[in-house]
């Protein structure tokens, strides 16, 4: 399980590291936008993992189920938003995984200050706004260290 995970983990992280800022932003868009969807539906907050997984002990598994629908309408950006929470996840859930988790956060911020100008966008294209609430923030436990400068 640990090999097919990783498997699946590096190629996604190669991919998020190739990305621009603002393809960045868009998948932090729309998995901020899950994010905040599911937490007014089940009351679930997948920025807490950790608790998320003691309240669903599923949710890897329905999160999986959303990325196979994602992939079948050919709605490849959301089922790549979906997979920073399973990755986050299954990070929570295995130790051995969480390097890779750790990673995949810290490439996110990058694409913070296009976030707003990406829900804009999309919002001219399709007239549905999005709900950037919390934007800026990443999961407990994935945050980046601040780095200490000296003056």
């Amino acid at each position: 399980m640990f090999k097919r995970n990783l498997s699946e983990m590096t190629p996604y992280l190669r991919q998020l590291i190739r990305c621009s800022d603002e393809d960045v932003a868009e998948i932090y868009l729309l998995a901020l936008t899950f994010r905040n969807i599911y937490k007014r539906s089940s009351g679930i907050d997948l920025f807490n993992p950790q608790e998320a997984i003691e309240k669903h002990k599923t949710i890897a598994l329905e999160i999986s189920s959303h990325i196979r629908d994602a992939q079948k309408s050919t709605l490849y950006v959301n089922a790549a938003a979906l997979k920073m929470w399973l990755f986050t996840i299954r990070s929570v859930m295995h130790d051995q995984l969480r390097p890779v988790g750790v990673a995949l956060w810290r490439e996110i911020p990058r694409g913070f200050p296009y976030v707003r100008a990406a829900a804009e966008r999309s919002y001219q294209k399709t007239g549905v706004r999005f709900d950037i609430t919390d934007c800026g923030m990443v999961p407990l436990g994935f945050e980046s260290p601040k780095i200490e400068t000296a003056i």
